[in-house]
């Protein structure tokens, strides 16, 4: 079987691993990973900003939110429910979203 570089889920599937661990930018560069397979992809938007929301750099988290937004208005309320997410509280529900 040959695995194909292309496909983001491995990528998503090892970030929520290495969230779990607590590698939360190792797991933000692997959502990252994901994202540049297909830009346009909205589950890579919403990845990649769960992510970096579990790397508390609010700097970033904005940035990428900002990005995302504009780059997909149709997501505005699912990114923006990403925002109001309890990560301690809906850690598990966040997870869920990799897969």
């Amino acid at each position: 079987t040959v695995l194909n570089p292309n496909n983001p889920l491995p990528k998503w599937a090892l970030a929520s691993i290495l969230i779990e661990r607590n590698k939360t930018q190792e797991a933000f560069t692997q959502t990252q990973m994901a994202f540049d397979l297909n830009p346009n992809d909205p589950k890579a938007h919403m990845t990649r900003l769960i992510a970096v929301r579990f790397t508390l750099d609010e700097s970033l988290t904005q940035l990428l939110l900002q990005e995302s937004t504009a780059q997909l208005p149709e997501l505005t309320e699912d990114l923006q429910a990403i925002m109001s997410m309890n990560l301690d509280e809906q850690y598990f529900i966040a997870l869920d979203s990799f897969y």
